[in-house]
């Protein structure tokens, strides 16, 4: 069905509903014969004049574009062809994990407990970055994601876990809020604060990962009653029977996970998707079984083997049922028609075959004697057909799958197709996101995969090797921050450099700006004593506050102890980079470089993670927070990602971070993951010096204030002068309504742009 639309070539329909459809598209670019395959998402065009989906839909796309990590599903582009919205994003190959879980049951393979455990861990990895993620301005954006469930969790062949559809997330900067009293997300899958139509935080995603990780652990469903009202009930009430009472083989440490995971209290709930995570990760460690994302490729090519390749035709998608539950007890014994049997899945990780093996009917389940040390749902594990359904949301789906393509291996025609609701529906293209015609064999990334983690070592590096050295400052008294991390003793004194390698040292004193300088690690590395600069002026004070998670941690300050957080610095000089450290009995420290913005508030709340997580014993959790947003981020020489990220980096390694972005000035320090658990390192680069454009709107209707760098203008046209680069802009209009888009500046040109806005959808067209 090969058409164009606009600069993407659509292959094939993967998804339809009533607010959009679904391709699978390859974008075609001007040079050297570039393409990247993407999903393409656009917006049914008899909805444009529906002013809160057309919101929704561009929140959508905004949201999730402003999050870089490797577990949520990048979005790439959004724009317009002719009268039509698109989101262009990135394009999984694989599947959801409520498709995982169904093909697990079918087959006789459910997902192991270790295998789901990673899934949920690297899932909360996603979103405790989405949860702490801020904007341009540094702050805070207190995105929620609200609709965690299993159709949003996809899982690649290639073991990789992405979270999708940020389509009814909270969000600071949204278009579109949330009415008060207002439910968002699907019911079996919400928190009580979250039911109850209260004032949700990242916590209620936290709520939601429990449910998915009792699910996929226990195999059934956690809040599924046999009617709307009973599974309301389950969840006002927060019901959860422990697992240990269903499967009495279940991990008392995993039951503790999960059970503090789902508590009603916030306050006794993980505070935050990080310490979930961390949880999970220590339990993996402590399995003595290596699961990574070559171990779960092997799995998910088990139970979705390749089969011969079918025509291309596209199908109605029939209303799907519900994923399978295991009957409790008491339903269980209750007559079935003809039910299907399963044998319960094996718990340790599955050792590949040669070559992936066909799919296999369901065995029937083994007969066991009752015995009180027997459970009687393990002794009568059936699959409750009967009441299986599609799960439906709170309110009225807005789009659900209704045709797919029968293409290529992952095609679920005539496997009992699934109806996948989604408010914006992203989880449909999810589902679909799969090639046709892949190599029975192990794909080149996964066996490279293999060989890596077979050479990795299970302990740590060992620390470096360190050189005392002599430092002294002209004037003496000064603090030393080494490598990124504070010494203890003032100038002059000893201090441990690394050995053989090249050092960053930062003198700070309360009368000079931070000093900073490059030493050999070797003895007589400073040959006299390093006169501090100057402040060419007075520098703008700020104010930095620091709170720790746990409470107490004592706070240190360009080297200076504080004491207990909270602890407000006032008064402190603006524009620089200024050390943190905070140190708490039976904790990993935090370490990090915070640049204090003028003439405001810069709070920031610091993990600490235990000293007995063992996650931490060979990786330290940093964070790269640069401004300007998109900043690229090169560690040890080798590009990471763009600001903002998070990265697990090998403790007990110097790390050479660069920090670039065009049009501003870069940046480099050094760190060495030692005695700390997390870091984070939050720097603004400093814009050099542009030559200016011409930036000239005009903007309809009449009365509509343009916001262009956080300034208004109501002129109409408007003509600005600029320095050259990109520019977010947005326009207000007398409705009191807000849209965003985006301009280009060009040196020594003028760049016109006409921008109409009608039934609330914002059109923008250059008329250079």
């Amino acid at each position: 069905m090969e058409q164009t639309f606009g600069k993407y070539q659509l292959i094939e329909k993967i998804g339809s509903g009533g607010m959009a459809e679904v391709y699978l598209a390859t974008q075609i670019g001007d040079l050297a014969g570039f393409e990247k395959q993407v999903a393409l998402k656009m917006m049914s065009q008899n909805l444009s004049d529906r002013e809160d989906l057309v919101i929704m839909f561009l929140d959508e796309a905004r949201i999730a574009a402003q999050l870089n990590h490797p577990n949520i599903v990048h979005v790439y582009d959004l724009g317009r062809v002719e009268d039509t919205l698109y989101i262009a994003m990135e394009y999984v190959e694989g599947k959801d994990l409520r498709r995982i879980c169904e093909q697990g049951i079918d087959q006789g393979n459910f997902i192991s407990r270790e295998f789901a455990a990673r899934i949920i861990a690297d899932a909360a990895a996603g979103l405790h970055y989405a949860h702490s993620s801020t904007d341009n301005q540094g702050q805070p954006r207190n995105i929620v994601h609200r609709d965690v469930t299993p159709q949003n969790i996809l899982v690649s062949m290639d073991g990789q876990i992405k979270v999708a559809d940020f389509g009814v997330a909270k969000a600071e900067d949204r278009l579109g809020h949330t009415r008060v009293g207002q439910r968002k997300g699907k019911l079996s899958y919400m928190s009580p604060e979250q039911f109850e139509a209260s004032k949700v935080d990242a916590r209620s995603d936290v709520y939601a990962l429990g449910i998915l990780l009792y699910e996929t652990t226990v195999q059934t469903r956690l809040f599924r009653g046999r009617s709307d009202f009973e599974t309301m009930s389950l969840i006002a009430n927060s019901q959860v029977t422990p697992p240990r009472e269903l499967r009495p083989d279940y991990p008392e440490e995993l039951e503790a996970i999960v059970m503090r995971a789902l508590q009603k209290d916030l306050d006794k709930r993980y505070q935050s998707a990080l310490e979930l995570q961390t949880a999970l990760e220590d339990w993996l460690h402590a399995q003595e079984k290596r699961v990574g994302p070559a171990e779960l490729s092997a799995y998910m090519h088990q139970i979705f083997p390749i089969q011969p390749k079918a025509p291309a035709q596209e199908l109605p998608l029939p209303q799907a049922p519900e994923p399978r539950a295991i009957a409790p007890p008491s339903e269980a014994a209750a007559p079935q028609a003809q039910p299907a049997q399963v044998t319960p899945a094996p718990r340790s990780a599955p050792t590949p075959p040669p070559a992936a093996a066909p799919p296999k009917a369901a065995a029937p389940a083994p007969e066991l004697a009752a015995s009180p040390q027997v459970s009687q749902a393990l002794a009568t594990e059936e699959i409750d057909r009967s009441s299986l359904r599609a799960d439906g949301a709170w309110q009225d789906d807005i789009m659900e799958i209704q045709a797919v393509s029968n293409r290529g291996t992952y095609v679920m025609a005539g496997l009992g197709l699934l109806v996948v609701a989604g408010v914006l529906g992203l989880a449909g293209y999810s589902m679909m996101n799969s090639k046709p015609g892949i190599d029975t064999s192990e794909s080149q990334r996964i066996k490279e995969a293999r060989a890596l983690a077979a050479q990795q070592l299970d302990e740590p590096l060992k620390p470096p090797s360190f050189v005392d050295v002599t430092l002294k400052t002209d004037p003496p008294g000064a603090r030393v921050v080494v490598n990124g991390l504070a010494a203890e003793a003032m100038t002059p004194g000893e201090y441990k450099l690394v050995q053989g390698e090249q050092n960053e040292v930062i003198f700070y004193h309360a009368d000079h700006p931070p000093t900073r300088l490059s030493l050999a690690g070797e003895v007589g590395a400073q040959k006299e004593a390093t006169a501090l600069d100057k402040y060419a002026e007075k520098p703008v004070a700020g104010v930095l506050e620091i709170q720790s998670d746990p409470p107490g941690g004592i706070v240190y300050v360009d080297g200076e102890r504080l004491g207990e957080a909270p602890q407000v610095i006032e008064g402190i000089s603006a524009g620089y980079a200024h050390h943190v450290q905070v140190r708490k009995a039976e904790h990993w420290a935090f370490a990090g470089f915070f640049e204090v913005a003028p003439e405001q508030r810069n709070a920031f709340r610091v993990s600490l993670a235990p000293r007995e997580s063992i996650s931490y014993q060979d990786k330290v959790e940093v964070t790269y927070d640069v401004i300007p947003k998109n900043s690229e981020v090169t560690v040890n020489g080798e590009l990471r990602g763009v600001s903002r990220l998070q990265a697990r980096e090998p403790r007990n390694q110097l790390l050479r971070v660069g920090l670039a972005k065009k049009y501003s000035e870069p940046q480099e320090f050094t760190i060495l993951t030692h005695e700390i658990g997390t870091f984070t390192l939050r720097s603004f680069l400093e814009a050099r010096e542009r030559r200016e454009g011409t930036l000239k709107v005009a903007t309809s209707p009449e009365g509509s204030i343009v916001y262009v760098n956080s300034s208004s203008h109501r002129t109409n046209p408007l003509t600005l002068k600029l320095p050259e680069d990109s520019y977010d802009m947005v326009v207000e209009t007398p409705d009191g309504v807000r849209h965003e888009t985006r301009v280009e500046v060009s040196a020594d040109s003028a760049n016109s742009y006409k921008i109409d806005v009608q039934d609330g959808v914002l059109q923008i067209n250059s008329t250079n």
